[in-house]
């Protein structure tokens, strides 16, 4: 096979051209089929995270054996472990104190709450329409979500 950067012969199982130094992409490897495309991809994913091999198998329509968290049926995106009652129930009760903050792994802003009383209510007031609309978020970025 050719290397695409210097067009150097290259022996099939490297993965670096030899003379040129260029890192050598599988999807540009003329003369390989599928299957041992997606077999030698397979090879270098248990290096990678998680979130990376599910795109990568995603991208190259590879089936998902690895276990994927939660997700939302609606847009792909994933959800938060977290209870949605719960936060509403704090957000509802106890939000001018920040518990809802708390309870969703935000200590910092949940302590400016219990400070501020919910920043004088009108964060408190937008929590609850962000937890109402599923678009209030927790420690990781993640939606809490209705199951």
């Amino acid at each position: 096979m050719k290397c695409h950067g210097c067009g150097e012969t290259v022996r099939e199982a490297s993965n670096v051209c030899p003379s040129c130094g260029a890192e050598l992409n599988i999807t540009y490897l003329p003369g390989r089929n599928r299957e041992q495309k997606d077999a030698q991809v397979e090879e270098t994913l248990p290096d990678l995270p998680d979130e990376v091999i599910r795109v990568i198998r995603e991208d190259r329509g590879m089936p998902q054996s690895v276990p994927r968290e939660e997700e939302d049926e609606e847009d792909g995106e994933e959800a938060s472990p977290k209870s949605y009652a719960l936060t509403f129930f704090f957000c509802g009760f106890l939000g001018m104190f920040g518990a809802h903050r708390f309870y969703a792994g935000k200590p910092t802003s949940g302590f400016v709450y219990l400070l501020t009383f919910g920043l004088m209510g009108f964060g408190w007031l937008w929590d609850m329409i962000q937890i109402l609309s599923e678009t209030f978020t927790d420690s990781r970025g993640l939606c809490i979500r209705r199951r």
